[in-house]
C-alpha cells in the first residue's frame, strides 16, 4: 500500500510539473510577443520622427526654390525660373507625400500602442491566472483534475481546462460543507433550544425562592357575620339533644 501512495504522489508531482512547465513556457511566449509589440511601437515612433524631418526638409526646399525663381524673375531669366519653379512643384509634392505619411504611420503607432496595452494586461493577466492555478492543483485532491487536463492541445487549453476542472472540485466541496453543516445544524438549534429553557427554569425557581411568602387575608365583615351564624345554628343543634 505504502508503495502504491508513493507512486501515486510521485506521479501527481511529475503532472504538477509538466502542468508548470507548459504554463511557463505560455506565460514566456507572451512575455517575448510583449517585447516585439514594445519594439515595433519604438520603431513607428521613429519612423514618425523620421517622416517629419523629411517633410519639413522638403518645405523648406520648396520655399527655397520659390525665392530662386522670383530672383529670376526679377533678373528676367525665364529660363532660370522656370526650372526654379519646376523643382519647387517637385518639393511641394515630396512634402505632401512625407506628410500623408507621417498621418498614417502615427495612426498606425496608435494603434500599436493601444493593442501594446490590450497585449500587457494580457500577460499579467495570464501571470495571475497561472499562479493561481497553481497554487490550487498543488492540493492533494486535485491529482485527477491536474492528470484530465494533461490531455490538452495548447497551453492555453491546458489553462482554461485547469480552472475549469479545479472550480468543479472547489464547488463540489463547498457542497458538500454545506451539507454537512446543514445536518448537524438542527441538532446544534435542539441542543441550545433545551440548555435555554433549563436557563429559564432555573431562574424562575430562584425567583420563587426569593419572593416573601404572602399572610392569608383578613376574612371580610360579611363572612364573619356567616361564620358566627352558622356556628348559633350548631351550638343550638347540641342543646335540644
Amino acid at each position: 500500500m505504502s508503495k502504491i501512495l508513493g507512486r501515486r504522489a510521485t506521479d501527481a508531482e511529475a503532472a504538477l510539473a509538466r502542468v508548470e512547465t507548459a504554463l511557463g513556457e505560455l506565460v514566456a511566449r507572451l512575455t517575448e510577443g510583449l517585447v516585439e509589440a514594445k519594439n515595433r511601437v519604438a520603431l513607428a515612433k521613429k519612423d514618425e520622427l523620421m517622416l517629419a524631418k523629411q517633410a519639413e526638409v522638403a518645405e523648406r526646399a520648396a520655399a527655397q526654390w520659390g525665392q530662386r525663381a522670383m530672383s529670376a524673375v526679377r533678373a528676367r531669366d525665364d529660363v532660370v525660373a522656370r526650372e526654379a519653379l519646376v523643382r519647387k512643384v517637385e518639393c511641394q509634392r515630396a512634402a505632401e507625400e512625407f506628410r500623408a505619411a507621417l498621418s498614417a504611420r502615427r495612426a498606425e503607432a496608435v494603434r500599436m500602442t493601444s493593442a501594446l496595452g490590450a497585449e500587457s494586461d494580457r500577460v499579467e493577466e495570464t501571470k495571475q491566472r497561472r499562479n493561481a492555478v497553481l497554487l490550487r492543483a498543488s492540493r492533494s485532491d486535485a491529482a485527477e483534475a491536474v492528470a484530465s487536463a494533461l490531455g490538452a492541445a495548447t497551453p492555453e487549453e491546458l489553462l482554461g481546462r485547469l480552472e475549469i476542472e479545479l472550480a468543479v472540485l472547489d464547488r463540489e466541496a463547498r457542497v458538500a460543507r454545506e451539507l454537512s453543516e446543514g445536518a448537524v445544524a438542527p441538532d446544534s438549534a435542539l441542543a441550545a433550544d433545551a440548555r435555554r429553557t433549563d436557563n429559564e427554569l432555573a431562574a424562575l425557581k430562584e425567583l420563587v425562592k426569593a419572593a416573601p411568602r404572602k399572610k392569608p387575608l383578613a376574612k371580610t365583615t360579611g363572612e364573619a357575620r356567616d361564620a358566627r351564624a352558622r356556628a348559633g345554628v350548631s351550638a343550638s343543634r347540641r342543646t335540644k339533644r
